[in-house]
């Protein structure tokens, strides 16, 4: 499942940074690198551009957006579940706000994409 995949992605970089920056920062280099991560995910990557294309080029991104099409209060759901939700739950409580807001701003892109493309199917 991409979405397992994604989230699998996720505590990598996560790790990774941490592991790599050890320090009084160390959970803001966490939160910096989820942030980059979700922007980088096969998954997402094509939804977030400026420009969309009709088939994206990523498969994981086209199964997401024919999953979409099928389905999108599921395919929100896993997204959820999979990775938006994980990425939320792995910052601390206090102090990140600028990263939940960036995380809401790709969640609110991903919806808007995926729910744009539903849209047009409806109409053709």
């Amino acid at each position: 499942d991409y979405a397992q995949e994604a989230r699998i992605e996720l505590e990598g970089a996560v790790g990774a940074a941490l592991l790599e920056g050890p320090g009084d920062d160390s959970d803001g280099a966490a939160a910096a690198a989820m942030i980059t991560a979700i922007k980088d995910l096969a998954l997402i990557y094509p939804f977030l551009q400026k420009q969309s294309l009709a088939i994206p080029v990523s498969v994981k991104s086209r199964v997401l957006k024919m999953a979409a099409l099928y389905d999108l209060p599921l395919t929100m759901t896993t997204l959820e579940d999979e990775v938006f939700g994980p990425a939320y739950a792995s910052l601390p409580a206090e102090g990140f706000g600028d990263a939940r807001q960036e995380i809401d701003r790709i969640r609110a892109k991903v919806r808007e994409e995926l729910s744009n493309n539903v849209a047009e199917a409806a109409t053709t």
